[in-house]
């Protein structure tokens, strides 16, 4: 995963210009790709990027947008450092066109492999196991028409850990979004980041669906060098500044339920349910609205077995 950045000061808006980002904070480390997502209702509109320092050169994103406007889109640079700034071209009038940025990241293409790498998991001491727990209703793969592979899963077939994430997008109202959006991010994180497929092995929307992402018991693409045995578990919506998603009751009901059946399934040891920003200092993931969540569940994850998490009764 790349570096999030941070805009400091937003411009007005020139003539011709929907959107100024002004500067972002500089990255620390070297960088050549700017990856971007968000919302884009318009497709008249063009979203630019330029590298600080000297004389700004703008140059376009390559883009992929559905017909709902959720949108991803890469621009590529030098290798270099230094922070960006983006903008978006409305030709005519900025009367009902609008831009949306759930997330602005840069990294460095050489290193976008290492985030599917399987390093040596340390040994473990695990509970009892037991095959036959019962899951939660999950809803499957084939729900969101994910699509196959771009290469073979590496087997991670005895997972010790949960990992919980948020997908820093749409904070969806109904299955037939939280599905829409989970196929949104399959296509981003294969398209745009170059992984196999979707990172996460589990999503869980506000109605608390639980939703079928990388299969288990294979390597997930969620936690850079911490992925083995790592089970992906993210949270649709954005749970940080400045969105600040709410994370529902139902949505910690559904943690709990799943995150029961993988520690009683695996022997996990419930002091190894942690966030995204346990394992990396430089990301907030899962966001300070749900980040406090994981206390809860570490403590009620010995509590007796949970019943199905809550499912979203209207249709597909």
């Amino acid at each position: 995963m790349g570096t999030a950045l941070r805009f400091l000061s937003p411009q007005p808006p020139a003539p011709g210009v929907l959107y100024d980002s002004g500067p972002s904070d500089p990255p620390t480390d070297a960088w050549d790709t700017v990856l971007v997502q968000g919302v884009l209702p318009d497709p008249s509109v063009r979203l630019l990027v330029a590298r600080l320092g000297g004389e700004p050169r703008w140059i376009g994103f390559q883009t992929e947008r559905l017909e709902d406007g959720r949108f991803w889109g890469t621009a590529k640079f030098p290798r270099g450092t230094g922070g960006l700034r983006l903008r978006a071209l409305a030709e005519g009038s900025r009367i009902g066109r609008e831009i949306s940025l759930y997330g602005v990241e840069v990294y460095s293409s050489d290193g976008a492999a290492a985030a599917e790498s399987a390093m040596a998991a340390p040994p473990v001491v695990r509970g009892p196991m037991d095959p036959a727990a019962p899951a939660p209703l999950i809803h499957t793969r084939a729900e969101w028409n994910a699509p196959p592979p771009t290469d073979p899963y590496t087997p991670d077939p005895s997972p010790w850990r949960l990992t919980l994430h948020h997908t820093d997008g749409r904070y969806t109202d109904s299955l037939a979004l939280s599905l829409a959006e989970t196929r949104f991010i399959g296509k981003f994180h294969q398209n745009g980041r170059g992984w196999i497929d979707i990172g996460y092995h589990y999503l869980i929307d506000p109605l608390g669906n639980i939703i079928e992402g990388r299969p288990l018991e294979t390597l997930g693409a969620h936690t850079g060098e911490n992925n083995q045995g790592n089970v992906g578990i993210a949270l649709l919506g954005s749970y940080h500044e400045p969105k600040n998603h709410i994370a529902t009751p139902a949505q910690f009901a559904a943690v709990l339920a799943l995150s029961r059946y993988l520690v009683k399934r695996f022997g996990i040891d419930p002091l190894s349910i942690k966030g995204h920003r346990d394992y990396k200092a430089t990301t907030v993931c899962p966001g300070d609205q749900a980040y406090p969540l994981l206390e809860g569940v570490r403590r009620a994850v010995k509590d007796p077995p949970a019943v199905a998490a809550p499912i979203d009764s209207g249709p597909a």
